[in-house]
């Protein structure tokens, strides 16, 4: 499986893009990680900067709303 499309996925699921974008990214990733999710999450960290990610979306995935 080629994943290509992986940092920009990442990448926008985890910004504040305005209009649906970030929403749709992260569905679709949220989607992905049903088959492995230790293993989608692995892949994803490489391309996110975990200090760059809003703050608010890191207290509702701490929360266990994400």
């Amino acid at each position: 499986m080629s994943a290509d499309w992986l940092p920009n996925l990442a990448r926008l699921a985890v910004s504040m893009e305005r209009r649906n974008r970030a929403d749709i990214a992260s569905a679709a990733l949220d989607m992905l990680s049903r088959e492995d999710p230790p293993e989608l999450w692995r892949l994803i960290e490489a391309h996110i900067d975990v200090a760059q990610v809003p703050a608010v979306l890191l207290s509702e995935y701490h929360s266990g709303s994400l």
